[in-house]
C-alpha cells in the first residue's frame, strides 16, 4: 500500500475485541484503504490491518491467524513466567541450602558448650551460646527476608 498510515487515530488505542473500522472514520490523510482491522493479541499488543478491499472469507482467514497468533505469544509469556520462577526457585534451594550450613555452625557451639558445660567457666558459656544464638536469628531473618522476596515475585506473575 502505498499510503502512510503511521498517522491513523486507531493507532492510538488498544482494541478489546477484533474489528472492522471504516477508513471514513479513521483520520488518515489520502485514504487508498477501505477498512482497518484492529487484532488484539495480548495485553500490550495489537495488530491494525489496512485494506483496501476486504471480503468474509478474508476477514475469517485473518480471524483465525489472529487466534493462533494470540494463543502462541499467551505460550510464550507462560513459558518465560514458568522459566523465572523456576529461577527463583533455583536460587531460594541455594540460599537455603547456604544458610542451613550457617544455622549449623552456631548450632554446633551451642551443644558443644551444653556437653561441656562442668568443664568451663557458665559466664564464657552463657557468651558463647548468646553469640551463636545470635547468629542464628540473623540467619532466620536472612529467611524471612527471602520468603517475603519469593511472595513479591509469585505475586507479581499471578496477577
Amino acid at each position: 500500500m502505498d499510503e502512510d498510515v503511521m498517522g491513523c487515530n486507531y493507532l492510538k488505542y488498544h482494541p478489546k475485541v477484533f474489528s472492522i473500522v471504516n477508513a471514513k472514520a479513521c483520520g488518515c490523510k489520502g485514504v487508498k484503504h477501505k477498512y482497518l482491522l484492529t487484532l488484539p493479541i495480548t495485553e500490550g499488543s495489537s495488530v491494525y490491518i489496512f485494506l483496501k478491499e476486504a471480503d468474509e472469507e478474508i476477514i475469517q482467514i485473518l480471524k483465525d491467524m489472529v487466534l493462533v497468533l494470540s494463543r502462541a505469544i499467551r505460550n510464550l509469556e507462560m513459558w518465560i513466567e514458568r522459566e523465572l520462577v523456576l529461577l527463583r526457585l533455583k536460587e531460594n534451594l541455594e540460599q537455603f541450602q547456604f544458610l542451613s550450613d550457617r544455622l549449623r555452625n552456631p548450632l554446633s557451639v551451642i551443644t558443644g558448650v551444653l556437653e561441656i558445660a562442668d568443664e568451663i567457666d557458665t559466664r564464657k558459656g552463657f557468651e558463647m551460646i548468646k553469640t551463636s544464638a545470635r547468629k542464628i536469628k540473623e540467619v532466620l531473618d536472612q529467611l524471612s527476608d527471602a520468603e517475603i522476596e519469593s511472595k513479591k515475585i509469585y505475586e507479581c506473575l499471578s496477577s
